[in-house]
């Protein structure tokens, strides 16, 4: 039943909605940004994330990177590395983008997951928030529908009941 409520969303919005893991692009995001001016630490994750992304390693490195994985916030790591001309760039390409239409902005996230290898970190940054946002949104969405799906069925089933 919530499977048919959510192939019903789907085909309501023309098979627009955003469903992406938490992690936007996974691995590829924390490739990026442990890149982008990368410490000595965040070089030795680096190394073994790309080894665990290839299939390359062992028993012990897959353990460190998936401890790593679940002990550090992608958000707290972009974080740490935007400085605050980073900032006010992509608060000036936000503004830009805030009189765009659902659609477009719908573009614009398509577009640059394409391309996301070769983004700069500024608008890799502006895809990560806005492509959250817009899975927090049709998660939202998404779950009321299921609930209202769910009380009339309840009523529905109630009415059986008492018709019976």
């Amino acid at each position: 039943m919530i499977d048919d409520v959510i192939v019903n969303e789907i085909a309501k919005s023309n098979g627009r909605i955003i469903m992406m893991p938490y992690n936007l692009l996974g691995l590829k995001e924390w490739i990026k940004w442990l890149e982008y001016k990368a410490t000595p630490e965040d070089k030795i994750i680096l190394e073994l994330i790309i080894k665990y992304d290839n299939h390359r390693c062992d028993e012990t490195e897959y353990m460190i990177v998936y401890n790593y994985l679940n002990s550090h916030s992608l958000e707290q790591t972009i974080s740490n590395k935007l400085d605050k001309y980073d900032l006010e760039l992509i608060r000036q390409k936000m503004l830009k983008l805030r009189n765009k239409s659902e659609s477009e902005i719908y573009d614009y996230i398509r577009n640059q997951q394409s391309n996301y290898e070769n983004l700069s970190m500024i608008d890799a940054y502006i895809l990560h928030i806005i492509s959250k946002e817009y899975y927090q949104n049709d998660i939202n969405r998404m779950i009321n529908e299921i609930t209202i799906q769910i009380d009339r069925n309840d009523t529905m089933r109630q009415k059986s009941m008492v018709n019976a």
